[in-house]
């Protein structure tokens, strides 16, 4: 006769427990043994208003936070994968918690989630490096071993620790940075059952105990509900336009959280446009996470922005093929870009095509490229034709054409006040252009001003460019000139 230990009573499920009632026994064992499935069923999910409002505040910095987007359908198919009938044990049996405060001052948590009173997973990073996501799972030990005599072979990208918890012995922890390595890793042979028993094991030792923690919010983004936005009673139409105002008010920041929470409600417009303001912010690794999932969707911004992330990282060929994919799935203004690297490639013809069709779907750079196509032959009636169509139809980039026809021809006051117009409107290289106009004139003081100007703008070289332009236009001495302006030094 064998004699169980309060040990191993501890460590497993303890007969009848209150859970029967909502999972009756027949359903938890035909769950452990099932297939994985990112379904979540039909079950009504229960609310509660009092901890929705009191937990808001919470999932709202999460919400504006950058990772969110890479994190939320790991934790996704997490939850679909390891947890009995989610809906139903949501609040009764388990928790998610949005930005906690555990650890805050030296591994703040992005979210958490809790069984009974188990933390069966949490995303976290150190303090001082925020960009990074660790995820760290709780499964049962003993489940493990059986498919894994050593854990540490089970994934090499894992970290593996015993843990010693005394609500539950017999528990062992992976860790791997990054959404993609837990995807990974939830693939690996033995990981999903272990987290399924720990899991049944917790709900079946009680109700959870962290429920007032809980993030509906959150939880409304993991089920793909609308929960939150009912709450508020604003949409993602609305969501959209809010982000478009901070965005065009210059608060990045207040624009990506808004496009961040759109696009967690599932608007493919909204994650795309997240991309380009953390692309804006220099953030490119979350930046092509949202391009991408905009572009999974669908969403020929998405395609757009990782060709432009391609493209500035010297691949053409591949940033080409990207356009074509924007494209098809509808952006006509990709057709600008892919004519641009034809007409570097000086395939001028194939090139005038695509600006004409992006020019039909009314994109106004588009008329500013056959400006720049109908000048380049000599044909100034039609270039001043185009060039004035898109300055109509606010392009920044018309200006700059007009002014350069304007320049070419001897008129600098017209090409000035042309440059000058753009600058105001934002286009830094209005800036630039004005600089090229004060070196021309030998005023270095003023050319330094406007190179000045376009760095308080955002311009990243102001001076180089400068340069740049002159040389290319076989204005060797004046390149020599403004490169001593910039360095103090004689050339």
């Amino acid at each position: 006769m064998t004699v169980a230990t309060s040990r191993d009573h501890a460590s497993g499920r303890l007969g009848a427990s209150a859970l029967d009632e909502i999972l009756s026994p027949a359903e938890q064992q035909g769950w452990l043994a099932s297939a994985a499935s990112d379904g979540f069923g039909d079950d009504v999910r229960e609310d509660n208003a009092q901890v929705r409002r009191a937990n808001r505040v919470r999932f709202d910095r999460l919400a504006a936070d950058s990772r969110l987007a890479a994190v939320l359908p790991a934790v996704r198919r997490y939850l679909a994968w390891t947890m009995p009938a989610p809906q139903r044990t949501e609040f009764s049996r388990w928790s998610v918690s949005a930005a906690p405060d555990t650890n805050k001052n030296s591994y703040p948590r992005m979210m958490t989630v809790t069984v009974h009173s188990l933390e069966t997973l949490f995303v976290h990073a150190p303090v001082d490096q925020q960009h990074r996501t660790i995820f760290s799972l709780n499964v049962d030990r003993a489940t493990m071993l059986r498919h894994w005599p050593n854990p540490a072979e089970a994934f090499e990208a894992a970290f593996v620790d015993d843990r010693g918890y005394a609500v539950r012995p017999g528990v062992l922890r992976l860790e791997v940075e990054g959404a993609r390595n837990f995807l990974r890793l939830l693939e690996v042979d033995g990981v999903v059952e272990a987290a399924r028993r720990l899991n049944l094991d917790m709900m079946r030792k009680g109700p959870c105990l962290q429920w007032k923690s809980h993030s509906f919010g959150l939880a409304d983004l993991l089920f793909g509900t609308t929960g939150e936005s009912g709450t508020d009673g604003d949409d993602n139409y609305g969501l959209l336009r809010s982000a478009e105002r901070a965005r065009d008010e210059g608060d990045l920041a207040v624009a990506g959280g808004l496009y961040q929470r759109a696009a967690l409600r599932g608007s493919a417009e909204a994650y795309a446009q997240l991309g380009f303001i953390l692309h804006d912010m220099g953030d490119t690794a979350y930046a092509e996470t949202a391009y991408r999932n905009a572009a999974d969707a669908g969403h020929g911004l998405g395609w757009y922005g990782l060709a432009a992330l391609r493209l500035e990282a010297g691949d053409t060929e591949r940033a080409e093929s990207l356009y074509r994919q924007a494209a098809d799935a509808g952006h006509a203004g990709a057709l600008i870009d892919i004519g641009a690297l034809q007409w570097q490639r000086g395939e001028k013809d194939l090139a005038e095509a695509n600006f004409r069709v992006a020019a039909k779907a009314r994109f106004p750079n588009a008329e500013a490229a056959l400006g720049e196509v109908a000048a380049d032959r000599g044909d100034r009636a039609a270039a001043v034709k185009h060039f004035d169509r898109a300055i109509k139809w606010g392009s920044t980039s018309a200006l700059i054409g007009l002014g350069l026809l304007l320049e070419n021809e001897g008129d600098l006051t017209g090409a000035e006040a042309r440059y000058l117009e753009a600058a105001e409107a934002g286009n830094t290289y209005g800036f630039i252009n004005l600089a090229v106009l004060a070196v021309r004139r030998q005023d270095d003081e003023r050319a330094q001003d406007y190179c000045r100007a376009a760095t308080d703008a955002g311009h990243l070289e102001p001076y180089a460019e400068l340069v740049r332009i002159l040389h290319d236009e076989g204005l060797y001495h004046l390149a020599g000139a403004a490169l001593s302006s910039e360095t103090g030094e004689a050339v």
